[in-house]
């Protein structure tokens, strides 16, 4: 269960991350704001967030040489409907718990087809703090088909030291701080002019549990007759290797397959030109050994249904350089604890 949590921001980052710019722009940009609400019966969620991001080739002139910088903030508003044990020692008593984060990405183009970052961010709250920093760097090979980038993450946390027992009795004493490293290998393929490959490999290391590693692919297959886009990935995740009595949670191997379609409406008539839907599912399975070295024992079944409206207007094009865009969401959740959640939001992006 720990590994389904959901990032309610991931539905947003399909969307475009700054304005497509014309060659000889320089300064364009993007500007988020969202909101949502998810309840399951465990806990309910209340989520806002904003964000902006803004591209500039003030600073360097060269071809490929253009500056971004990206900055986000989301508050996080939770009410325990019926906390873990973990959850239940760390809040003393007190259901309700408020969460920020802030986030922080600068990248340099260097060349055409080459670029480099930075990113940081950090959590709060009164179960702890997290902060993290890490650098990044992609390339594009083969006349811009096809598209390799690495990164490396560095994070400390500090939470709540809190004791609890076992299934069996066995104390398990969580630690006051936290450390950890992950590595990150993707590549992007511009298969044909209407397919890409995408792919990536993930290392973990942490003080407190043994490495994970996770394995990653999807195809994206966008089709012109009837302006619409099918995407299919499947991941694999594993965390497997000697449980020390300072993780509440045990070795643990999961799967995932997600399918989304995304459609624009203008087939249906020209009026709904503006807009797009898309559906989507995934399918996740996770087991856990609560003490052994390989994932055997408790498993966990879920889905994950979810649809999104986005309507674009160019309605104040005449006096400013700009566009806007509303998307409304919503989705279901389900597993075989047994639990179920519901999620509804709704977010805007102004483009310029």
């Amino acid at each position: 269960m720990r590994l389904q949590i959901f990032f309610l921001l991931a539905l947003v980052s399909s969307l475009p991350a700054h304005a497509e710019g014309e060659g000889e722009e320089l300064l364009n940009g993007s500007a988020d704001v969202l909101g949502a609400f998810y309840a399951d019966n465990s806990r309910a969620n209340a989520i806002y967030a904003v964000g902006a991001n803004a591209a500039t080739k003030r600073i360097f002139t060269g071809n490929g040489q253009a500056t971004s910088l990206g900055l986000g903030y989301n508050r996080k508003h939770i009410r325990f409907e019926d906390p873990s044990t973990v959850f239940n020692e760390q809040l003393a008593g007190d259901a309700k718990l408020l969460q920020e984060a802030y986030s922080l990405n600068l990248d340099q183009g260097l060349a055409v087809g080459t670029d480099v970052g930075l990113f940081a961010g950090h959590v709060t709250s009164r179960l702890g703090k997290s902060r993290w920093l890490g650098a990044r760097f992609a390339q594009w090979w083969r006349e811009e088909t096809l598209q390799t980038s690495v990164s490396f993450r560095k994070t400390t946390s500090t939470q709540k030291s809190v004791v609890v027992y076992d299934d069996d009795t066995r104390q398990v004493r969580l630690p006051e701080s936290l450390q950890g490293e992950n590595f990150n290998l993707g590549v992007r393929h511009l298969t044909t002019p209407t397919t890409i490959l995408i792919g990536s490999y993930s290392y973990t290391q942490r003080s407190d549990r043994p490495a994970a590693q996770a394995y990653s692919g999807q195809v994206r297959q966008f089709i012109s007759l009837t302006e619409s886009a099918l995407f299919v990935s499947l991941s694999h995740y594993e965390n497997v290797g000697e449980i020390k009595p300072v993780s509440d949670y045990g070795a643990v191997v999961a799967n995932a397959v997600k399918t989304e379609w995304h459609q624009r409406l203008s087939p249906v008539h020209p009026a709904l030109e503006i807009a797009s839907l898309s559906f989507a599912y995934r399918y996740y399975t996770e087991v856990e050994d609560p003490r052994g070295t390989t994932a055997a024992n408790n498993e966990l079944k879920s889905d994950w249904f979810y649809t999104m409206l986005r309507v674009r207007t160019d309605a104040h094009k005449a006096l400013i350089d700009a566009s806007s865009e509303v998307y409304l969401f919503t989705g279901r959740y389900t597993n075989t604890q047994p639990n179920s959640g519901t999620l509804v939001g709704a977010g805007c992006r102004q483009v310029f």
